[in-house]
């Protein structure tokens, strides 16, 4: 439980304990619970809308993975390029070297 959940729930409880206290008459047990129980309801409210926001926060999360998975496709393909190009320029040095090699009977 974070902290602002914390010090809205004492204030609900403060804000029960506060009707309570203002009232003159005897509370019985099933009035007590009714007041906390409205005193609660909001508590419900809150917490619906912060899974509403974990929801939306995974969804943003799908997207940046998304995101990455392609990004890591196209790092693939710019890898195989170079590599490609690198073994052919390789095979070219070679070629050279051996022909280097002949002509300077070496």
């Amino acid at each position: 439980m974070h902290n602002r959940d914390f010090v809205y729930l004492t204030e609900v409880y403060n804000k029960v304990i506060s009707e309570f206290m203002k009232t003159e008459k005897q509370v019985t047990n099933n009035e007590l619970a009714r007041m906390i129980s409205r005193g609660f309801a909001g508590v419900d409210e809150r917490f619906e809308q912060i899974d509403k926001r974990f929801e939306q926060v995974d969804k943003r999360f799908e997207q940046v993975d998304k995101r990455f998975d392609e990004m890591d496709a196209r790092f693939d393909k710019i890898e195989k390029i170079v590599l490609i190009d690198y073994k052919h320029r390789l095979e070219q040095v070679e070629s050279d070297m051996r022909l280097l090699k002949s002509a300077l009977a070496i």
